[in-house]
């Protein structure tokens, strides 16, 4: 083509877009928490309550909260320790992540590592042109203002300080008035999850002022115990890529601080790993004595040969944590908070399910049930991941076939519009979430073990409901079915349990079984949902065994059954003594 005739072009130059525009507008905040703008009151309270639990978790302190509500705004406040002033100089930089949670793995309330700044950023995006944030902690109010330069689209803060004496941390979001519609129509749903975190942390203490609307809610037990955000975690929690994150963090966290800290070190912050000689066995065992610990990372990044051989070095010289370990809610206290909402106290199910997930993690299942006459037609459900409720149900989807909790319970006749209560909270040290707005988790393999709990505490409702289908009369027995004695029994569990324990130790039915080994398969899951502490074997392997094989007997004919010897035979000529089985094939 004659050069002459060539069209104009364009040269162009390359342009910068400060990150703070991901906090700055409508969408972009949508995208880092989740959540609408009709939701963001509801995000405020999750974010600093949960931040207010820790921090006074951390000080081992029972926490008290007050939450107010009013024309000014939202402002949560503690007795904990006190934000300090450089956490709170930087969650200002919107460059970064500000976390002692995110690069951890622990059964912890939040790890997004961007809560506060999301919490800086509300008020700016619902007003257009200006948001504050108050936080007064360790005798400083630190006020700041938000506003942005449109030319060069970023955010412009203002931080000034002044002192004022007050206990514990306060943050108060000034909402705007612009934007007072979005406040006053979340109410119900706020309330609400006040609520829920009093089901899910039985030390707290909480006090809600709602626009002059005052309401308490006493601990059941401040001292209750669980898994301190402070306590080192394990590295049997850690796949190669979680702990090449956290090195890689503490990289560059030692380069800006000008420092380098030996692998020893690091490795003594882990559980189990705090003793001199459990830190050279590691060490010796992974070759890496005298190191630092940047020498595990070189330009192309973290060297993984370096890492996997540390992190087996490490889980073979220490001890996985036990489930109990992790906390339970406990009956006790869900019994308080049932009676509180006027439940019938004696249609109440409760399970704990102490188990470990397909990746050897350990986890807690706690689920309760009641039926609550004075409902009317709603149903009330309390979901929570890590003590902390979720905005939405975060078991929405359990597995690849999108089953979900809603999904089991309206099987289960406790559907939205029924009048019942339940309660389920999942407890585990690495929880992935499907977003950054924490309102779906992944499952693993406690998606079964949910059906069946589900299953096990609205078995008497579900049967009642049934009947009341079939015959509307059936409803006028409603309280005489749902009121008599509710206890699940070891036959109940047993024969929930009887088909998969056998096929397991007979290897499926390939094997003959004893049933001492059948009892042993089924005991673990008898106890834990009948609450019991222990298991009559001569009752399992004696009566339990055999009438369920006689009332399944289509299912189990198949069966090679060992069962325990029954006396002795002598051989009148040898005199030989042979113990007596009984067996059935």
């Amino acid at each position: 083509m004659n050069k002459k005739n060539a069209p104009p072009q364009l040269k162009r130059t390359t342009l910068t877009t400060s990150r703070m525009m991901e906090f700055c507008s409508e969408k972009e905040l949508v995208a880092q928490i989740g959540h609408a703008r009709e939701d963001w009151p509801l995000v405020v309270l999750e974010e600093l309550v949960d931040n207010s639990l820790d921090a006074c978790e951390d000080a081992q302190v029972a926490p008290v909260i007050d939450i107010v509500v009013n024309e000014h705004g939202i402002c949560v406040s503690d007795n904990g320790p006190g934000l300090l002033k450089s956490t709170v100089k930087d969650m200002l930089n919107f460059s970064v992540r500000v976390s002692s949670r995110e690069a951890y793995i622990a059964p912890d309330r939040g790890a997004q590592g961007n809560a506060l700044k999301t919490i800086v950023a509300i008020p700016f995006v619902l007003d257009g042109n200006q948001g504050q944030v108050e936080i007064t902690a360790k005798g400083v109010r630190h006020t700041i203002t938000v506003g942005m330069d449109a030319i060069c689209q970023k955010l412009i803060i203002d931080r000034k300080t002044a002192k004022f004496e007050q206990k514990g941390t306060s943050v108060k979001i000034r909402w705007p008035d612009s934007a007072r519609s979005i406040l006053t129509a979340a109410k119900s749903r706020f309330v609400q999850i006040v609520k829920n975190y009093t089901f899910l942390n039985p030390h707290l203490t909480l006090n809600l002022d709602w626009f002059g609307e005052r309401s308490r809610i006493d601990a059941t037990n401040s001292g209750w115990s669980k898994w301190l955000p402070s306590n080192p975690t394990s590295p049997h929690w850690y796949e190669e890529q979680h702990l090449s994150h956290l090195i890689a963090c503490y990289i560059a966290y030692d380069r800006f601080h000008k420092r380098d800290r030996t692998v020893r070190a690091f490795v003594s912050e882990f559980r189990g790993l705090r003793r001199s000689a459990k830190q050279k066995q590691v060490l010796d065992e992974s070759g890496l004595g005298q190191v630092n610990l940047s020498a595990l990372a070189n330009e192309q990044g973290i060297k993984s040969e370096l890492v996997r051989t540390l992190l087996s070095a490490m889980c073979a010289h220490s001890k996985p944590v036990t489930t109990n370990a992790l906390g339970v809610i406990g009956r006790k206290h869900l019994e308080n908070r049932y009676a509180k909402l006027g439940c019938e106290m004696e249609s109440f199910q409760y399970l704990k399910i102490t188990k470990k997930d397909d990746e050897g993690l350990p986890y807690v299942l706690e689920v309760a049930f009641a039926w609550c006459e004075r409902l009317g037609n709603r149903r009330r459900m309390i979901t929570g991941v890590n003590w902390s409720p979720g905005i939405l149900n975060p078991f929405r989807q359990l597995d690849e076939y999108g089953d979900s909790l809603d999904t089991i319970l309206e099987e289960q006749h406790a559907g939205s519009d029924e009048p019942i209560v339940f309660f389920l909270h999942y407890v585990s040290p690495r929880i992935e979430f499907t977003d950054r707005g924490k309102t779906a988790i992944v499952m693993r393999n406690p998606q079964n073990v949910i059906k069946s709990v589900v299953s096990s505490v609205t078995k008497k409702w579900t049967k009642q409901r049934k009947a009341e289908d079939r015959s509307i009369s059936q409803s006028c027995h409603r309280r005489q079915a749902m009121t008599r004695s509710s206890k699940i029994t070891i036959k109940d569990v047993a024969w929930d349990v009887m088909k998969a324990a056998y096929l397991k130790v007979s290897e499926n039915n390939t094997l003959p079984a004893t049933a001492r080994q059948i009892m042993y398969a089924a005991r673990p899951e008898i106890l834990e949902r009948t609450g019991l502490d222990k298991l009559k074997s001569e009752y399992f392997t004696q009566k339990l065994l055999p009438d369920y094989m006689k009332e399944h007997p289509e299912q189990t004919d198949s069966w090679d059954v060992v069962f325990d010897a029954r006396g002795h035979f002598t051989e009148p000529h040898t005199k030989v003594e042979i113990e007596r089985h009984s067996r059935r094939s």
